[in-house]
């Protein structure tokens, strides 16, 4: 019983790594993308006005 259980948390372990390491690429992903319309927001705000 406890071989399987270390199986699963190996088999297991890996992809929820993967998984919250995309979600933080991810995040960083959407945060430049923010940063980057607000940028061109701000851009084009000051040339309209």
């Amino acid at each position: 019983m406890g071989s399987i259980a270390n199986y699963l948390f190996l088999v297991t372990r890996p992809v929820v790594l993967d998984y919250l390491l995309a979600l933080y690429l991810a995040w960083d992903i959407v945060l430049v993308f923010v940063c980057y319309i607000l940028k061109v927001g701000l851009i084009y705000i000051c040339f309209v006005f």
